[in-house]
This record gives structure tokens, sequence and C-alpha cells, in this order.
């Protein structure tokens, strides 16, 4: 089903409530709730955990859930803000984001030798994401003189730092393939109206591919359990869909839509499952999983 038939469906038979809805053919299950901002979910290694930060203690802060439980616990908490986790593929440390100042500095729950030689480097970061081996964190990142967030990534086996891509425009959203092959990224963009494209380079920073689309924007591409798929998000003046599209971008299979922003995808190892976050208002965030079998 293209896009465009699946937005005439659902403005055909959903009823109209004011609360930010999931309209989907797969199974949809809202895993967390509350007048609460729930952000920037990723899935621990076997699929069975989401890990995301929140709001719900008065303070940015790192949460888990289960995929089959209803309340979710705190997983890490700071004296700063903390967001953008990203689980290490050891399944027991976490990194993440904080900020101190409107500076956004790099975080490990081990506060290990290895995270402390990054820290020298006084990078700014965003979006961490480890390749599957774990000694490489992709994110976007950017130095003092720098206008905008480019495509880095550190090896932290040989204290390396490479600049991948550096643009005119922010680079958001860096995503590991499945063996690590390949980065995704997007170009941000502010404006619905503005094309917007998913592209996928080699690990040395080689292009791969670029995913565009005639009607939507697209960003947030994440992988699954295949590098030749990737869930990714949708956008124009309709609405939101989030879209599972081949990476040569001939086939596209909307999963859901709704017309309040749905953000964040992370898909699980397996292929199973996908979370989101759809947002209702500005301060409220709610996570919703996905059940693709």
């Amino acid at each position: 089903m293209n896009p465009q038939k699946f937005l005439i469906l659902f403005l055909i038979f959903l009823p109209w409530k004011s609360e930010a809805q999931l309209v989907s053919d797969f199974p949809v299950k809202q895993i967390t709730s509350g007048a609460f901002h729930d952000a920037n979910p990723v899935f621990s290694n076997d699929g069975q955990t989401i890990l995301f930060d929140s709001d719900r203690n008065g303070k940015r802060q790192l949460f888990s859930i289960g995929i089959t439980d209803s309340i979710p616990q705190l997983a890490i908490s700071d004296t700063s803000e903390l967001f953008m986790p990203a689980w290490h593929p050891n399944g027991e440390t976490i990194f993440g984001v904080k900020k101190k100042s409107d500076v956004w500095l790099p975080y490990e729950s081990k506060d290990s030798k290895s995270y402390k030689i990054l820290a020298k480097r006084k990078v700014q970061m965003q979006n961490p994401d480890f390749n599957a081996a774990g000694n490489l964190l992709a994110f976007s990142g950017k130095n003092d003189n720098d206008k905008n967030w480019k495509l880095m990534t550190y090896d932290f086996r040989y204290d390396n730092m490479n600049e991948v891509v550096k643009a005119s425009e922010d680079i958001s959203y860096p995503r590991w393939s499945p063996k690590g092959l390949y980065i995704s990224f997007h170009r941000q963009k502010d404006n619905p109206g503005q094309t917007g494209n998913i592209e996928i380079i080699h690990w040395n920073g080689s292009p791969y591919a670029t995913i565009s689309s005639d009607t939507l924007q697209l960003s947030q591409a994440s992988w699954g359990s295949s590098t030749g798929k990737i869930a990714c998000i949708g956008q124009n003046f309709k609405g939101y869909w989030l879209l599972i599209i081949t990476t040569d971008g001939k086939n596209i299979l909307p999963v859901a839509f709704s017309n309040h922003k749905i953000s964040s995808p992370d898909w699980s190892s397996d292929g199973r499952y996908i979370v989101a976050a759809l947002s209702e208002y500005s301060w409220k965030q709610t996570l919703f999983l996905i059940d693709l079998e």
C-alpha cells in the first residue's frame, strides 16, 4: 500500500479524537503513558527491553521498560540532564548524552578508561550509536568552531576520531547497519515542504545509497535484522508515516500513520518490533511498540 492510499483509509475509518493516535495494519501497543515527554527509545540487543530518556522524574534522565511491562523503571540518574541513550553491544554499558549549559557532552554509565579518553576530546555529541562490535561510535558531533553538526565516528580501540561527513546543514540520526558495514543519516530539514533523503555511506565514508521520495521528507532511519531494509519517518503537510523501505528505494511499506508527530523509530535486531515516539503536545510524548509479526 502506498502512503497516499494509507492516508485515505485513515481519514475515512478513524473516529475523530483529540488525543494523538497511530493507525496501523499491525498490532500496536502503547507502552508509556502520563503527562510526560518520553523520547529517543532504543532496544536492548535481545529486543526485550527499551531504554529511553524522559522527564517523568522532574529532570530528564534515562529509563527502561520491558516490552511486556507497563511501568518504566529509572535506569540511570545523574546531576545533569541525560538524553539520547545508546546500549553498548555488551548489554551492560549504557552510553548517552548529558546537557550542561547548552553544551552536549558524552556520558557513560561505567565511567570506563576509554570513555574518559573520549571525554577529554571535548567534542559535543548527539545521537550516539555503536557498531555491532562495540569498538566504533557514530554520532552527530561538532567542535567549538563548528556551526553545524557533522557525522563523526570514534574508535575506542585506537583513540581515533574522524569527521566522516561535514555539510552546511546539520547531520542527524546516524545509525549503523546490523554488521557495521554502513551508516545511515539525514540532513536536518525544518520545513515539511523541503525534500529530505536518507543517505547511506560505507563505514569509511564513501557513498553507498540515497533513499528519496517525491512526496515525503524522509528522516530518522533505523536498521533491523537486514542490511536490505530500513525503518524511517516520512513527513509532509498531511502528517507522519512510519515506513519500511528497501535500501534501493524501490519498495515502501507503510507501517503506521498519524497526524501527530512520529519520531525516533528503533527497529529491534531480530526484526520483529519497531518502537517509536508519538507526540500529542510539545510537553507530552508517549512510546508505542509495533509488532511486525
